[in-house]
């Protein structure tokens, strides 16, 4: 199971990472401005972006897609692709800015294998169904 992944979107590059903070948030941080998001209970992946959000209510893994407003601390732009390694990420968004191409193939296949890593049980990251990231 994946424990950390890195999403390039169409303005920044994050890192996300299961593993909880001293304040029970798990790690969510935009590599570019520098800035970290806390507050949040789960990372949500969805085609319109990432999101950083709690629940209330008593839904435990609400679809990142449907979550209240209120309830989301950070979410980003539409995302592009999704990596495990930093560099191909940075590849990945440095090539985006200078050419403006969404299309490229070997994107698709490593947003699909962090989004099999992920699964659908990950209790931290919560795949959207409502609005996946890949159609």
């Amino acid at each position: 199971m994946a424990s950390q992944f890195y999403a390039v979107t169409i303005d920044s590059l994050y890192l996300a990472k299961s593993k909880k903070d001293s304040h029970g948030s798990p790690v969510f941080v935009d590599l570019l401005a520098k800035k970290r998001f806390t507050e949040g209970k789960f990372i949500g992946i969805a085609r319109e972006g990432i999101s950083l959000y709690r629940t209330q209510g008593g839904l435990r893994r609400p679809d990142p897609y449907a979550v209240r407003r209120e309830d989301v601390k950070k979410r980003t732009s539409p995302v592009i692709a999704l990596f495990f390694e930093k560099e191909k990420a940075r590849e990945c968004f440095h090539l985006f800015k200078s050419t403006g191409c969404r299309k490229k193939e070997q994107w698709r296949r490593e947003t699909e294998i962090v989004l099999m890593e992920i699964g659908s049980d990950h209790e931290v990251f919560v795949l959207s169904r409502l609005n996946p990231v890949l159609p």
